[in-house]
């Protein structure tokens, strides 16, 4: 194994590649002129020899996804036993199903001693209780509102059934009011945001291009890139460019396609309005969306929107509300409906697994307080 005792913070983040690069690059502007500072990128998608040639030169902080850091870790490429400050970038995502064990491994091969930061703008109550139960005297710090969208985003949701999307886009595209570039679409598909990009570009004739995870990562990078420097007008992506980036020229979001939670769209028009400056969302729901209506109702009713009256009066809310209110009366009676015992079973996977990791964390503190005493009575 190679040593790289030097290796002091982590940051791990389950964002696609390219907007890791980012920040690292923010990184590496913030430790300018600080001696002997490095960094290192592991990310997927990219070639893994330059990336552990990276590490034998020497690196105090690490910014990676959890999958490559793994792959590293596993061919004993990189220790991790200096690391003094782990940072979880997109906690809600991060302690997921899909990522939560790999996670999990990760910060088995880290010292038992050292400082833990987690962030992310939505944090479900069963993701608080799960970070909680891996933390040590947990600190927490609110930054507004949690789970609510920015207020420097106006917001407009309209409703567009789903054969009239496209002509509704092209006319936001070609009115001066709304039309400030350049502007992020949000699809729901790949091949979704190759197809309206095209169209876009033909129809509306603006600079417009797709970006989306099965384009190489080369790709991904120059589109970004070609964004950030204003040389395209309009950029159509699914859920990659959602989270983890300061867009900063971005004045307008538009969801074309509502994504599968309130959640990732409190994400996804947040990529407008980055830094102190002032951004507009306009969203297109229809009957399609009926599972967030209730969900999206209560989060924007509240910050007193115009919110379309067919989402208003739609029956599925009202469903929705009924059938919210009988499981609440039911668990104030006693009583567990079938989607409560599944919500506890998991929860219970949870608590064990989480169980497992402190139990695992409690036998490393025990090893290296031993090494320590035996390294003492050696001395």
């Amino acid at each position: 194994m190679l040593p790289y005792s030097s290796i002091k913070a982590l940051g791990i983040c389950a964002a696609v590649s390219t907007s890791l690069t980012r920040v690292e690059d923010q990184a590496k502007q913030l430790m300018k002129g600080l001696p002997h500072m490095r960094t290192a990128l592991l990310v997927g998608g990219l070639p893994l020899p330059p990336q552990v040639h990276r590490l034998q030169q020497g690196v105090q902080v690490l910014v990676a996804t959890p999958g490559r850091l793994l792959d590293i870790l596993h061919r004993k490429d990189v220790s991790l036993e200096s690391i003094e400050m782990l940072v979880v970038d997109e906690l809600d995502t991060m302690l997921h199903l899909g990522f939560r064990e790999q996670v999990l491994e990760i910060i088995d091969s880290l010292p038992s001693q050292r400082q833990t930061m987690m962030f992310s703008a939505t944090i479900p109550q069963s993701i608080e209780n799960l970070a909680s139960s891996i933390l040590n005297n947990p600190l927490y710090v609110l930054v507004g509102q949690a789970s609510t969208p920015s207020p420097s985003v106006k917001q407009t949701v309209m409703w567009v059934e789903e054969n009239s999307k496209k002509k509704m886009l092209f006319t936001i595209l070609q009115d001066p009011k709304h039309y400030q570039p350049p502007v992020l679409v949000f699809v729901d598909s790949r091949m979704g945001a190759d197809l309206l990009a095209e169209a876009v570009q033909t129809k509306c004739h603006v600079r417009a291009l797709s970006m989306h995870g099965d384009k190489p990562q080369s790709e991904r990078t120059a589109a970004l890139a070609s964004l950030l420097r204003g040389e395209v007008d309009v950029v159509v992506a699914t859920g990659v460019l959602g989270r983890g980036l300061d867009l900063c020229r971005v004045r307008l979001v538009i969801v074309f396609d509502m994504p599968p939670s309130v959640n990732e769209y409190i994400h996804q028009i947040g990529r407008a309005g980055r830094l102190g400056s002032n951004g507009r969302a306009m969203a297109f729901i229809n009957n399609n969306n009926k599972g967030l209506f209730l969900d999206l109702f209560d989060t924007l009713h509240p910050l007193h929107m115009q919110l379309p009256s067919q989402l208003v009066n739609s029956p599925h809310l009202q469903i929705q509300r009924e059938r919210r209110e009988r499981k609440q009366s039911a668990r104030e009676d006693g009583e567990t409906s079938q989607t409560d015992q599944h919500v506890a079973e998991n929860w219970e996977r949870q608590k064990h697994s989480s169980a497992a990791y402190m139990q695992r964390q409690r036998a490393k503190r025990v090893k290296e307080q031993e090494g320590s005493k035996a390294k003492h009575h050696r001395k």
